[in-house]
């Protein structure tokens, strides 16, 4: 369906720039935004429901989404609206994706544990790495960052529409989650850890848990864990970054499952 003569908004008090404003100050839960043709693309694909369009007045139209109210705000509003320097021309407002847990208890689980990781950008980043390393599902403790925030979502370019997770889990909540079966492997920097090319136990059903770099995992997390894994390096450095770190151990844990197919 095409945009036909959608409402011009210039208002900063007009009931439909206010909707999208509060689900930009996270009072509305139900919904996130969505900008950017590319990511509204992502989402239609992934079969969200897109509840409102809004674009910009020099901006072109936009097909698909039946049933998507359009809009049309000015320029300043689509400003305040947006978290990037240049906006992409549109933003939408979409019903968040729901997840059950059913995923946990998949034959071959391939779990990503992510314990305060609070840069959404990382958060984002893991997520895509995840959907492409084969990983089942994500479970996220209390204080990270949400992977449907406008910037976690620019840096998962959509896997976060797709890809199963659990959010605002206390440490207690997610060690119970975990099934009967489901090893737990703890990515850690200390000392006493195995090379994640030389660990043994890294065959699915697993856990993997990832820390900040600042403070990294939760003891009781590191505590539950049956391994402890860490990435050699060729010269003495600080840290990786959390999200290089998980791609290099998602991905060596994905080749040892032979789930990768190209």
């Amino acid at each position: 369906m095409s945009i036909s003569t959608p409402k011009r908004i210039s208002g900063r008090d007009n009931p439909e720039f206010k909707r999208f404003l509060a689900v930009r100050a996270r009072k509305n839960r139900e919904l996130i935004l969505v900008e950017g043709p590319k990511l509204l693309g992502e989402a239609t694909r992934s079969k969200l429901h897109v509840r409102a369009v809004a674009l910009e007045e020099s901006a072109v139209g936009i097909s698909g989404n039946p049933g998507a109210v359009f809009l049309r705000f000015s320029a300043p509003l689509m400003k305040s609206l947006s978290d990037v320097e240049t906006h992409k021309g549109s933003i939408a407002l979409v019903e968040r994706p729901r997840f059950t847990d059913a995923w946990l208890d998949h034959e071959d689980a391939f779990i990503l544990v992510l314990d305060g990781l609070q840069d959404p950008g990382n958060v984002g980043t893991l997520f895509r790495t995840a959907e492409a390393a084969g990983v089942t599902g994500v479970l996220l403790t209390r204080g990270c960052a949400d992977p449907l925030s406008p910037k976690a979502l620019r840096a998962s370019a959509g896997s976060a529409f797709r890809l199963p997770h659990l959010l605002d889990l206390s440490v207690d909540e997610l060690l119970g989650k975990l099934p009967r079966g489901v090893r737990l492997a703890a990515a850690v920097a200390g000392p006493g850890a195995s090379s994640v090319f030389d660990a043994a136990e890294l065959s699915l059903p697993l856990a993997l848990a990832l820390g900040s770099e600042g403070s990294g995992l939760d003891p009781r997390i590191e505590g539950a864990a049956s391994n402890r894994i860490r990435i050699p390096s060729a010269r003495s450095v600080e840290s990786l970054n959390v999200a290089i770190a998980g791609a290099v151990v998602m991905f060596e844990i994905a080749r040892r499952a032979g789930i990768l197919r190209s």
